[in-house]
């Protein structure tokens, strides 16, 4: 009985032992990237870390691509020891979207598993099979310019933190590395997604040869303000490359170059771009300002008001924008009355961009705050004759066609006025303005029309600016923005932002007039067959 007692103990402590070194038992995975792998071959480590050896460990994956674990018959491993296993994929590394792709391979001996991750991630931006060392392109420097507004920077983020409609600037070097020429170098470049494997923005630079031994620096400029409503918070990967035809082989070769960035989405921000006034102000004018306000942050804003003021002048206004819903944009719209005694010079303007409780937006390292130059000149002091405009358009607004304004200005002052009409600030969309009357003598309270025609270029197209200006012995009584929206189909129109009449009803009066001439004729045409 004893003896059997004696028996049953040294089993249980042997069961004891077995399972305490199967409990301590550990196996690792060792984590592994791989980037712009060349065939389709990948190798991974297990290591047993613990005191016991383990038997029949097999593997298994899970992810974003297959492997083919099933083949790495199962595998015994001596504790303390690693072993690194050679898995050939199933799925065509090269095939595989631009970023970032994960496997999971799990290891395991009976109750004893562990995990690690396989990633594989892809950089090469190059499509073709001639990757050559002859050509290569580098990215040498990466400089965030902020918001810009008239000239002056507001920058939110930094060189490696990008915030939407912030200005990137790019220098990359493309070299030609070998003996022979490199012909029509391409330069192509983009911003991706690796979430939604979309470019968020994709573009392409001018075309240029390099001798053999010889290099190029070009610098890039990416805006943030392209397809504002797609940006989403988290990292993006900037891809550039260069392809270029081999003048001794006659191949396309390419080479590529990544930079990873992190683009932010502040819960709550709002912030101004696209801030125009005039070039300059006269004392005792009215001068128009008008900007957008963008909701930059992933919630969307109630009440938001901006606050203009030039200090200086004791000049102080709070513009009530409203509600902006996320990555959408508002308008704003503010009009300045210039003292008679200012001094002529620049000032500084600026505006505070506030929240619902009047808090200014804000970041951990920048306010929402924009200050940009505001310049008064002329003979200072002397009361400037008064006027308005109002403005209607007078023909369609097609690219490549005339477009015709009518403005109609007041005078709005007290004795007769001779007023010089003109438009300016249209060079980017038009090739010419003429104006029909550009000297007009108005009365007190008199109105005059005058018909401002432009040459619109062929590639013009979307919202567009110029300013109607009326000046009075040389010197500038008004400046009016004006604002039209040129469309393939269809058009917009308005002043300092808000639509007014095409004015142009009467183009349907003759297309109405010209449809009963023809039924009238019709009509006759069959009497006279009948008689």
């Amino acid at each position: 009985m004893k003896a059997k007692n004696l028996v049953l103990m040294i089993a249980s402590v042997l069961t004891l032992v077995l399972l305490s070194s199967f409990a301590s038992a550990a196996l690792t995975v060792v984590d592994k990237t791989i980037t712009n792998a060349n065939d389709n071959t990948v190798t991974i480590t297990i290591t047993n870390t613990g005191p016991a050896n383990l038997i029949a460990i097999s593997l298994t994956d899970t992810g974003d691509f297959d492997i083919d674990t099933e083949s790495i018959a199962p595998f015994d491993l001596i504790a303390g020891n690693s072993t690194t296993k050679a898995i050939n994929t199933v799925t065509d590394l090269k095939t595989l979207d631009l970023g970032t792709h994960e496997v999971t391979i799990t290891a395991t001996s009976g109750s004893v598993s562990d995990t690690g991750t396989l990633t594989f991630d892809n950089n090469e931006f190059c499509e073709n099979d001639n990757p050559n060392s002859n050509i290569r392109i580098t990215i040498e420097d990466v400089t965030n310019k902020g918001i810009n507004n008239k000239d002056v920077s507001t920058k939110f983020g930094d060189d490696n933190t990008w915030y939407p409609l912030e200005n990137i600037e790019i220098e990359v070097k493309i070299e030609n590395r070998g003996n022979d020429d490199i012909d029509n170098i391409d330069v192509e470049w983009g911003l991706y997604n690796p979430r939604t494997n979309e470019w968020l923005i994709e573009d392409s630079e001018k075309s240029f040869d390099l001798r053999d031994d010889d290099d190029e620096t070009l610098t890039i400029k990416l805006a943030l303000d392209e397809n504002v409503d797609e940006i989403e918070d988290g990292q993006y990967t900037f891809y550039v490359r260069a392809t270029g035809d081999d003048s001794n082989t006659d191949k396309t070769i390419c080479a590529s170059d990544s930079e990873k960035t992190d683009v932010v989405l502040e819960k709550d921000l709002v912030v101004l771009n696209n801030i125009k006034l005039q070039e300059s102000a006269q004392c005792g004018s009215s001068s128009q300002i008008t900007a957008d306000v963008w909701n930059i942050g992933d919630r969307d804003q109630d009440s938001v008001s901006v606050r203009v003021q030039i200090t200086d002048l004791n000049i102080s206004q709070n513009i009530d924008v409203g509600d902006i819903n996320s990555l959408d944009k508002e308008k704003l719209e503010a009009t300045l009355e210039i003292p008679e005694d200012a001094d002529a010079k620049t000032y500084a303007l600026k505006f505070n961009v506030y929240d619902e409780d009047n808090n200014i937006y804000e970041t951990d390292d920048q306010d929402s705050v924009f200050e940009v130059p505001f310049k008064i000149e002329g003979t200072c002091g002397t009361p400037l004759p008064k006027a308005t405009i109002s403005a209607t358009l007078e023909s369609e607004a097609k690219a490549g066609k005339e477009l015709a304004v009518k403005a109609t200005i007041t005078n709005t002052g007290t004795e007769l006025v001779t007023y010089t009409i003109s438009a300016a600030n249209y060079a980017g969309w038009a090739s010419s303005a003429t104006i029909d009357q550009e000297t007009i003598a108005l009365a007190k309270g008199q109105s005059k029309d005058v018909l401002i025609k432009f040459n619109v270029n062929k590639d013009a197209e979307g919202e567009q600016l110029f300013d109607l200006r009326v000046l009075s012995n040389g010197e500038v009584v008004l400046s009016q923005p004006v604002s039209l929206t040129i469309e393939k189909a269809g058009f917009s129109f308005g002043i300092t932002g808000a639509a007014i009449g095409s004015g142009n009803w009467y183009l349907w009066g003759i297309g109405a007039l010209n449809i009963i001439l023809v039924i009238v004729i019709i009509i006759v045409a069959i009497r006279v067959a009948r008689s």
